[in-house]
């Protein structure tokens, strides 16, 4: 068994509908992922970002992981807050999730990279611009995608000490500072600046290995997402759990409408379908409607 010290850091789309809004939401997740990494001891080995959900692959003491994440969150929700004047619909829980032997961390590390493309995105991983995976297995000649801008004119970066404060803090979508020697181009922090690149290709340690497992099949995401969901306590289908939800709700209030409930009754609702079908904690909050952060308060 692999000892546990790498971790999948993720959201769960459904309860983040709203996560990313614009180009400048998807340019602050990419730079917050590296503050967070200038300041919190762990190794990052890989990235994606999409419109509903990110996926980041850590190494490090699960303390530190976890200071990772809280920061994450916090930063970010102050971006969201700052320049839409609500977090409403971006609201951010991550979930840590262990990986637990080798093969699931070979699994995991390129179903991270992998998954825009799996998602219906027109790209190939090694050209999203919002994930790490055009930085893996590539000849030293190589110019990343980000020393490009939107014209396909390559730029030269800059480091972060030759920019004023107010620009880094600007770029960074952050007051906290991330050290002077670090590249910036068109406007991100370049991950080849904290990204474990060595790291992650020891993983797999060949060109063809990485090729085969970039190319996992549905048996292979089925089995990440079956190890996930043990992990996370779910194991009802979200229609079967609402069935369930609709009877205990009609039991205990008469009725089969969650809306109808105050929030208390809706708090005694979760607490129920908890007590008695163990649902995890997002289930519980997408049936009652309560925010996540309320469920995990006062539903043991």
């Amino acid at each position: 068994m692999l000892r546990i010290e790498f971790y999948h850091l993720t959201s769960d789309g459904a309860l983040t509908p709203r996560l990313i809004d614009s180009d400048s939401d998807y340019r602050a997740v990419f730079n917050l992922i590296a503050v967070c990494a200038a300041y919190a001891k762990v190794r990052v080995l890989a990235f994606a970002i999409e419109d509903t959900h990110i996926h980041v692959l850590l190494e490090g003491e699960k303390s530190e992981c976890n200071a990772f994440k809280v920061m994450f969150e916090r930063s970010y929700l102050r971006h969201v807050a700052k320049t839409r004047g609500t977090t409403q619909g971006a609201r951010l829980d991550l979930d840590i999730l262990p990986i637990v032997d080798e093969k699931h961390l070979l699994d995991i590390g390129t179903y991270v990279v992998a998954q825009p493309t799996k998602d219906g995105r027109p790209v190939l991983p090694y050209d999203y611009r919002w994930g790490t995976c055009a930085m893996y297995f590539r000849d030293k000649n190589y110019k990343s995608i980000w020393l490009y801008d939107k014209n396909g004119v390559l730029q030269d970066p800059v480091p972060a000490g030759s920019l004023s404060q107010r620009t880094v803090r600007t770029i960074a979508c952050s007051k906290r500072k991330i050290p002077a020697d670090w590249l910036i181009c068109n406007g991100l922090i370049l991950p080849e600046n904290y990204v474990d690149v060595q790291r992650y290709e020891e993983i797999y340690r060949t060109h063809n290995a990485f090729r085969v497992f970039l190319s996992s099949n549905k048996q292979k995401d089925d089995e990440i997402r079956r190890r996930e969901a043990a992990y996370l306590g779910v194991s009802l289908e979200d229609s079967e759990a609402a069935e369930y939800c609709a009877k205990c709700c009609q039991e205990m209030f008469g009725s089969k409408d969650v809306r109808r409930l105050n929030a208390q009754q809706r708090i005694r609702l979760a607490q129920t379908l908890r007590a008695q079908y163990r649902m995890s904690f997002r289930q519980l909050a997408k049936l009652t409607r309560i925010p996540l952060s309320e469920v995990q308060r006062y539903v043991s």
